[in-house]
């Protein structure tokens, strides 16, 4: 058991069918649905090692179909950390990173820290988003991190998240010697 622990929070946002969901599930050790079914709202909670302090990390995931995304408006509060997502297979999905999820992030939650997912790399073809324009994607919206996975194929998702979870706790531990406050 760690010595310490910290709690965290993460939305995650995206268009509706880019995989949101899947990630999430994947992140709990669940297996792949392939029937897609809207999610209006959801919240998991797992629990990370990260050096000796246990991170336990909740999970927002949030509805990407326009009727329900004024919801999401609730999730963003006192969030740690905003996960974007989109589909490399539907190229739709990556501009409305920009057009869309970015503007709803900086009036929801500016100065969040960002973390871009590119999904569903097991459909990459000639026709899809690039690694490359989804690196730049990242650069362009000032996300700290960009990370490709499959939920499908389970891909690229336990690094992601324990990546993200190292973040945390980094950023927690540095939080935590200047308040006893957590808030954003």
């Amino acid at each position: 058991m760690a010595a310490s622990s910290i709690k965290s929070k993460i939305v995650i946002v995206g268009d509706g069918a880019c995989g949101k969901t899947s990630v999430v599930a994947r992140v709990g050790d669940k297996t792949f649905e392939s029937n897609y079914n809207p999610t209006v709202f959801e919240n998991t909670v797992h629990g990370f090692d990260v050096n000796g302090v246990f991170l336990e990390m909740a999970l927002w995931d949030t509805a990407g179909q326009e009727d329900y995304t004024r919801l999401n408006t609730l999730a963003y509060s006192n969030s740690d950390l905003l996960v974007i997502c989109y589909s490399i297979a539907e190229r739709t999905t990556y501009e409305n990173v920009k057009e869309r999820w970015l503007m709803d992030a900086k009036t929801n939650c500016e100065g969040v820290p960002i973390i871009l997912i590119g999904n569903k790399i097991d459909l990459r073809t000639s026709n899809t988003v690039t690694k490359e324009e989804g690196e730049k994607l990242a650069h362009d919206i000032g996300a700290i991190r960009y990370f490709e996975c499959s939920a499908k194929d389970n891909m690229g998702i336990k690094e992601a998240f324990q990546e993200m979870a190292e973040l945390l706790v980094t950023k927690k531990g540095a939080y935590k010697k200047k308040s006893k406050f957590l808030c954003c």
